[in-house]
């Protein structure tokens, strides 16, 4: 019951989001709960997301910094990111600090009123 548990929380803790809740031309964006013991930051995916494939980790900032290159990130792509970043800084920073005490509709919430470059 414990693993379930676990593996629930894990899947609630974290949004996948296309282009088309981002605004992006392609690609997607991870975003999560706070990870680790580094700071803020989303990874950005030329595919879908997954462990195995190479991603670009960008910074929560208001200016936000490049932190992992695996996929060697276009600017293009870099501008978007950055520009999804700075519009929604608030609402990232909420998730990423609070999202794992929220109510999975909260959640959800959070997550659907991200708004679009």
């Amino acid at each position: 019951m414990e693993e379930y548990k676990r593996k629930y929380e894990d899947l609630k803790e974290m949004a996948n989001l296309p282009s088309k809740d981002t605004g992006f031309s392609k690609g997607f964006l991870y975003i999560s709960t706070q990870e680790g013991n580094h700071g803020a930051r989303v990874k950005y995916y030329r595919n879908s997301p997954s462990q195995s494939r190479p991603y670009a980790s960008i910074s929560i900032n208001k200016i936000p910094r490049l932190l992992v290159d695996d996929i060697k990130i276009t600017s293009k792509e870099f501008k978007e990111v950055s520009d999804f970043i700075k519009l929604n800084l608030k609402d990232l920073l909420k998730f990423w600090n609070e999202g794992a005490y929220l109510m999975k509709d909260e959640q959800q919430k959070l997550v659907n009123s991200l708004k679009t470059i």
